[in-house]
Protein backbone atom coordinates (compact mmCIF):
# COMPACT_ATOMS: atom_id res chain seq x y z
CA UNK A 1 0.00 0.00 0.00
CA UNK A 2 1.23 3.36 -1.18
CA UNK A 3 1.40 6.22 1.64
CA UNK A 4 1.45 10.18 1.20
CA UNK A 5 1.84 13.18 2.62
CA UNK A 6 0.12 15.68 2.12
CA UNK A 7 0.57 19.54 3.12
CA UNK A 8 -1.66 22.77 2.51
CA UNK A 9 0.17 26.15 3.29
CA UNK A 10 -1.53 28.00 6.40
CA UNK A 11 0.83 31.17 7.05
CA UNK A 12 3.95 32.51 5.53
CA UNK A 13 6.43 35.14 6.47
CA UNK A 14 7.06 36.62 3.42
CA UNK A 15 9.71 34.49 1.41
CA UNK A 16 11.51 33.58 4.72
CA UNK A 17 9.16 30.62 6.11
CA UNK A 18 6.03 28.99 5.77
CA UNK A 19 3.80 27.03 7.96
CA UNK A 20 1.57 23.99 6.66
CA UNK A 21 -0.81 21.60 8.25
CA UNK A 22 0.24 18.24 7.26
CA UNK A 23 -0.99 14.71 7.62
CA UNK A 24 -0.80 11.41 5.96
CA UNK A 25 -4.47 12.09 4.84
CA UNK A 26 -5.99 14.55 2.58
CA UNK A 27 -8.85 14.64 5.46
CA UNK A 28 -6.70 14.58 8.47
CA UNK A 29 -3.74 17.40 8.27
CA UNK A 30 -3.82 18.16 11.80
CA UNK A 31 0.12 17.99 11.91
CA UNK A 32 1.87 21.43 11.81
CA UNK A 33 5.30 22.08 10.10
CA UNK A 34 7.55 25.14 8.98
CA UNK A 35 9.67 24.83 6.51
CA UNK A 36 12.03 27.46 5.92
CA UNK A 37 13.53 29.26 2.39
CA UNK A 38 17.52 29.64 4.14
CA UNK A 39 17.21 25.53 4.07
CA UNK A 40 17.35 24.73 7.85
CA UNK A 41 15.63 22.31 9.11
CA UNK A 42 11.31 21.62 9.08
CA UNK A 43 10.44 22.23 12.02
CA UNK A 44 7.46 20.22 13.59
CA UNK A 45 5.34 21.74 15.56
CA UNK A 46 3.15 19.23 15.85
CA UNK A 47 2.34 15.73 14.68
CA UNK A 48 -0.32 14.83 12.67
CA UNK A 49 -4.04 13.10 15.01
CA UNK A 50 -4.09 9.72 12.82
CA UNK A 51 -1.60 8.16 10.36
CA UNK A 52 2.07 8.10 10.44
CA UNK A 53 3.88 10.84 8.96
CA UNK A 54 8.26 9.81 8.86
CA UNK A 55 10.39 12.04 9.10
CA UNK A 56 11.86 10.21 6.07
CA UNK A 57 8.75 10.90 4.00
CA UNK A 58 9.23 14.86 5.28
CA UNK A 59 12.73 14.68 3.85
CA UNK A 60 11.91 13.29 0.85
CA UNK A 61 8.83 16.07 0.19
CA UNK A 62 11.31 18.58 1.27
CA UNK A 63 13.73 17.47 -1.62
CA UNK A 64 10.85 17.49 -4.16
CA UNK A 65 10.11 20.90 -3.51
CA UNK A 66 13.62 21.96 -2.49
CA UNK A 67 14.13 24.69 -5.28
CA UNK A 68 10.70 26.35 -4.61
CA UNK A 69 11.17 26.47 -1.06
CA UNK A 70 14.96 27.60 -1.32
CA UNK A 71 13.62 30.85 -3.26
CA UNK A 72 10.45 31.47 -1.12
CA UNK A 73 7.90 30.27 -3.47
CA UNK A 74 5.69 28.31 -1.01
CA UNK A 75 2.86 26.30 -2.97
CA UNK A 76 -0.52 26.55 -1.58
CA UNK A 77 -0.51 22.59 -1.42
CA UNK A 78 2.27 19.89 -2.04
CA UNK A 79 2.01 16.05 -1.79
CA UNK A 80 4.67 13.18 -1.85
CA UNK A 81 3.83 9.73 -2.64
CA UNK A 82 5.93 7.20 -0.40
Amino acid sequence: MKMMVYCKLISHNGNSDATYAFGAYESDMTGRITFYSDGRTPLIGRHPDSGHVSNLWIGKLLQKYSDALKAGTFKEKMAYEC
